[in-house]
């Protein structure tokens, strides 16, 4: 019995990604504070930059946040 099947990268622009560890943010100029995304919190990839060494992905977060992150620092949503 034959399936048809279509492969996609978990990590392609408009799925749903969490950090898998806390990132800090560098504190905008009108802040002293660092800015923390908490392990867990929930995105969606925007971007892909494959053509930096370090694969680079713009994700927004809750909240309206949105920054470049590396591959490793974020991992599939799972509910």
């Amino acid at each position: 019995m034959t399936v048809k099947m279509k492969e996609r990268s978990l990590f392609a622009n408009g799925c749903l990604v969490q950090s898998s560890v806390d990132l800090y943010v560098a504190a905008p100029a009108n802040k002293e504070e660092t800015v923390v995304i908490p392990l867990g919190t929930v995105g969606i990839i925007l971007e892909r930059d494959s053509s930096r060494p370090s694969n680079t992905i713009y994700v927004q977060f809750l909240k309206g946040q949105t920054w470049w992150v590396r591959a490793d620092e974020i991992e599939p949503h799972s509910p």
